[in-house]
């Protein structure tokens, strides 16, 4: 087996015990060996050496959440990111459109566009997308995943009308005459959107999922997250495991409410790798984002309507008979809280610590008054920080 000796930068371990190595000896695919050069050497004459040349080599990133099956599928989708009007949204569509010799029977869809960028922040409608391509079904995704627009078409096929109530933890963006604008936000996107996903070709999902790993693989990540693992998701890590195809560590979390019977339907996943891929707990969601107004906040948003906190998806019972049931099936919850009532409605759900490490996903509006009850009922806050980069202002 091919040997490699790394040498002549910082070599970060993470274990106290071995402080400051001179080397690192890689044979094969294992870390044969930490410590002084020079006896590494002795140790395989005829490795292959290596300058850092004074960078550092750190362990594998864990990615601490992401989903990467909506990830990869995002890698199919019109590029969006960065588009600051009307004209350039409906230009990028159009060129997808173009370049992919897309027809009118199948789905358009962009991803990436942030209503912050565009004129008074405000999101796209059903026009604009009926304008940038007639006679096709279109969909637009926030960067954020928590929301979209649709144009007349698409809301049509999807049955939503001006009779058509909020679903539960979601809401349809209508105008002054109560008539849908093409605006779904939370549960009102994300549900319809995954069932578009869902028809996706099996052999296009699998190749996608290929490049999204070295994606994952080129910031340095070795541990990957399936966030919330549906039994589309799961189907795809199955399937990419059993074709051993997987190359980066895969956890999945199992949708709480509706698929909590994966880990015991496929046991030899269950809290276990193998090929790559296991099933580590739930995955609950108890509201919405910050940027999209739709996380649930003590306080009103600033200049929005008079008292609006964003809303809950689930009542308090429902939340604690989620975190019971978690604690009685020996999985760890993964539990999406961004506002700091979501935050108070999960750490009220736990009368007593679960042995699990539960975790507080996001917990972007958690106030310092609510740390020592996350400390104290051993609760994990992973908090996310790229979100301040991208919309602290």
């Amino acid at each position: 087996m091919k040997a490699k000796l790394f040498y002549g930068g910082p070599i970060i371990t993470m274990d106290e015990s071995m402080p400051n190595p001179e080397a690192v000896l890689v044979i094969g695919d294992t870390i044969a060996a930490v410590g002084k050069k020079q006896e590494l050497q002795e140790q395989a004459t005829d490795a292959e050496c290596i300058d850092l040349q004074g960078q550092a080599l750190l362990p594998g990133f864990i990615d601490a959440h992401s989903h990467i099956v909506q990830f990869s599928n995002t890698l199919q989708f019109a590029r969006l990111n960065g588009v600051t009007s009307k004209e350039e949204l409906q230009k990028r569509l159009q060129e997808f459109v173009r370049t992919n010799e897309i027809t009118p029977e199948q789905i358009v869809i962009g991803f990436g566009y942030d209503n912050n960028d565009l004129p008074k922040a405000e999101h796209p409608t059903r026009q604009w997308l009926d304008e940038a391509l007639p006679g096709y079904l279109v969909m637009v995704c926030h960067a954020s995943g928590h929301m979209g627009c649709v144009n007349t078409s698409l809301l049509e096929k999807m049955q939503i009308t001006s009779e058509t109530p909020n679903p539960k933890g979601g809401r349809i963006g209508r105008d002054e005459q109560g008539q849908p604008t093409g605006y779904l936000e939370e549960t009102a996107f994300t549900l319809p959107a995954a069932n578009l996903l869902g028809e996706q070709p099996e052999a296009d999902v699998q190749a996608l999922l290929q490049k999204a790993q070295q994606m994952y693989f080129g910031y340095g990540i070795t541990t990957a997250q399936d966030g919330l693992m549906k039994q589309y998701e799961y189907e795809i890590l199955d399937t990419a495991a059993k074709q051993g195809k997987l190359k980066l560590d895969v956890v999945g979390y199992a949708d709480i409410r509706e698929y909590a019977d994966l880990g015991k339907q496929h046991p030899e996943y269950c809290k276990t790798y193998k090929n790559h891929f296991k099933i580590g707990g739930y995955k609950l969601f108890l509201d919405g984002s910050p940027q999209g107004r739709t996380a649930w906040v003590t306080k009103p948003y600033l200049n929005g309507e008079e008292g609006y906190c964003g809303y809950p998806v689930y009542s308090d019972d429902e939340v604690c008979q989620f975190v019971d049931k978690a604690k009685q099936d020996d999985m760890q919850l993964l539990c999406h809280c961004n506002g700091d009532a979501a935050a108070a409605q999960f750490l009220q759900a736990h009368k007593e610590p679960s042995e699990c490490r539960n975790v507080m996903i996001h917990a972007q509006l958690l106030r310092p008054d609510q740390l020592p009850e996350v400390k104290e009922k051993k609760i994990i806050p992973s908090f996310f920080v790229a979100h301040t980069w991208h919309w602290g202002d």
